[in-house]
């Protein structure tokens, strides 16, 4: 209440009269420095994670494991996030050491194409985006 009837007074009152010489002094440059500068601190601060958490991904999906491989030939063919995921269940139900050889041999696509199971339209559209087998 008492802060409504400062505003209210602020001409007449010593608090209005140092609150009006205040905001007339603070919209000066050289009295917002320290405001400023954290601000451009904070952003330079921001900025340089952001791009220092890119470079470490960067860094990091390009590895020399074979899951890296696999990774980078998904990103290569533009393959969806469901897409690798069957993928990789291939590889590990055929028992594939490496699962980047699903991007080499093309018959464990194509068996599982030809099979009557509920995925095997999938299937054939995964070799068809690999290998360019459409229906076989």
């Amino acid at each position: 209440m008492k802060l409504l009837w400062l505003l209210a007074n602020a001409d007449m009152s010593s608090a209005g009269r140092s609150a009006k010489r205040y905001s007339s002094q603070s919209s000066s440059l050289s009295n917002n420095w320290f405001l400023i500068a954290a601000i451009l601190t904070i952003g330079a601060l921001w900025f340089g994670l952001y791009y220092w958490d890119r470079y470490r991904k960067n860094l990091a999906s390009k590895g020399d494991s074979p899951k890296s491989l696999f990774l980078e030939l998904c990103r290569a063919h533009k393959l969806s996030r469901s897409e690798r995921t069957v993928l990789l269940q291939i590889a590990e139900k055929s028992k594939l050491q490496n699962p980047a050889m699903i991007f080499v041999d093309p018959s464990v696509l194509r068996i599982l194409s030809r099979s009557n199971g509920s995925n095997s339209e999938l299937f054939s559209d995964l070799a068809g985006k690999l290998f360019g087998l459409k229906g076989s």
